[in-house]
């Protein structure tokens, strides 16, 4: 197996993690599962999908600020991704970290979460999509 396959397999991995984790988010959105949950799940499909375009571009982040640093001197930065979408990254990290760990609330509209993320993991697939080709 060539290394690009090895890339190429890490990449698929990474968004079928993604879109599990916003699946998992939608699901518990609906039956009512706490927002603690559903943030969770959103920050991760986020965290996935951003992996997946970094390492469609040849980047192996090792940690969640790696993703984001790579992320932001990569992908933003450069005009490859728009700003929006790495100020929502940061942002839905804050929220995760809010709803895990107790220290407050996440007072944001869950559907609002949802949709952003949802657009978050399109531009991500775009990117990966742009870097395979």
């Amino acid at each position: 197996m060539s290394d690009d396959d090895v890339a190429r397999e890490d990449v698929d991995r990474e968004f079928e993690q993604a879109v599990q984790m916003l699946d998992d988010a939608r699901k518990a959105h609906e039956v009512g599962i706490s927002k603690s949950t559903v943030v969770n799940r959103l920050y991760y499909c986020c965290f996935h999908a951003a992996q997946a375009a970094l390492y469609a571009r040849g980047f192996d982040p090792q940690s969640h600020g790696a993703v984001q640093t790579l992320l932001g001197r990569e992908l933003i930065k450069p005009g490859v991704v728009e700003r929006e979408h790495g100020r929502f990254l940061n942002d839905v990290e804050t929220y995760r970290r809010r709803a895990d760990y107790g220290s407050g609330t996440v007072d944001r509209d869950a559907d609002e979460l949802v949709r952003r993320t949802s657009a978050f993991l399109d531009a991500m697939r775009s990117v990966a999509g742009d870097a395979s080709e």
